[in-house]
C-alpha cells in the first residue's frame, strides 16, 4: 500500500486521477515493485473553482470505476471529489489486504448500496481483532462522508502507516 500511495500521490501532483484503483489494477513484480495499470478511466483533475471567495477543488460528475471500490458519493451519483473517492478505494484495498475480504459485499447492486450506506465495514468482533492504529486509519479512509477522509499526506503521517512502512 505504501508504494501505491506513492504512485497515486505522484499522479495527483501531475493532476491525474486514475479513477479505477483496485487490486486487479496493481501489478507486483519479482522484486515486489508495484506498478499501477489500466488508465482507461483516468482523467485530469479539474481546475479549482472560486466559491465564496475561496478556491475549491472542482467536483467530478461522471460515475466510473469498479463497484466494490466505489465511494458512497459515486453510488449516490452525486458530484464528488476524485481525490477523496480515491482515498476510499485505497482504503478498500488496505482492508482487503488486512482482513482478506471486501468491506462490503452482496449479491445485487441495490443490496450493495444499502450495505455501504448503512453498515459498518468492521462489526464488533473485527474492530477488536485489528490493531488500533490500523482500525483508526481504515475508519478514516472508509468514512462515508468524503470530506472527512484523510488526504494522502495525512495517511502517510498516520501512526499505522509509519509503523507499517518504517517512515520517520
Amino acid at each position: 500500500v505504501g508504494q501505491l500511495l506513492e504512485v497515486v500521490k505522484f499522479l495527483q501532483e501531475k493532476n491525474i486521477l486514475h479513477r479505477d484503483l483496485k487490486s486487479g489494477n496493481i501489478m507486483i513484480d519479482d522484486d515486489y515493485k508495484v506498478t499501477l495499470i489500466d488508465f482507461g478511466l483516468a482523467t485530469f483533475l479539474p481546475k479549482p473553482e472560486e466559491v465564496n471567495g475561496k478556491l475549491q477543488q472542482a467536483l467530478l460528475k461522471d460515475n466510473v470505476g469498479t463497484l466494490n471500490y466505489a465511494a458512497p458519493e459515486l453510488l449516490k451519483a452525486l458530484p464528488y471529489s476524485g481525490v477523496k473517492a480515491q482515498v476510499w478505494s485505497i482504503g478498500v484495498i488496505l482492508y482487503l489486504l488486512v482482513v482478506g475480504k471486501y468491506p462490503f459485499s452482496s449479491i445485487s447492486f441495490e443490496e450493495f448500496k444499502v450495505a455501504v450506506f448503512t453498515e459498518s465495514p468492521f462489526g464488533d468482533k473485527l474492530e477488536k481483532k485489528l490493531p488500533r492504529d490500523v482500525y483508526q486509519l481504515l475508519s478514516r479512509m472508509l468514512n462515508k462522508k468524503g470530506s472527512k477522509r484523510p488526504n494522502l499526506v495525512q495517511i502517510e503521517k498516520s501512526s499505522c502507516f509509519q509503523r507499517l512502512y518504517h517512515k520517520k
